[in-house]
């Protein structure tokens, strides 16, 4: 995040792009969604879904990702380009 052109993050993030497969739990099925991740951390990263993940909702990840645990919570997301949803997951214990 920036506050006044100053990166104020409590983890470093490291730039990356890669292809991920969420499994969330919809209208009490589980179901395995497909998106894209970026920019990870020991704290968390960013999603692009074609579907929206509401605040609050803890996800369950696939990838061999450099991160534990395999679940993470969506503290965030946004509408872009009336098409895909952008996500702030937070890494839960």
């Amino acid at each position: 995040m920036l506050v006044n052109g100053i990166e104020r993050r409590k983890c470093p993030r490291e730039e990356c792009v890669d292809c991920i497969s969420i499994n969330v739990r919809i209208n009490g099925h589980d179901e395995t969604i497909y998106g894209v991740f970026m920019n990870i951390s020991e704290g968390g990263f960013s999603v692009f879904t074609p579907m929206t993940l509401m605040e609050g909702q803890i996800v369950e990840f696939k990838e061999n990702l450099a991160v534990s645990p395999k679940k993470a919570v969506v503290k965030w997301n946004h509408l872009y380009f009336k098409k895909f949803y952008k996500s702030g997951m937070m890494l839960a214990v």
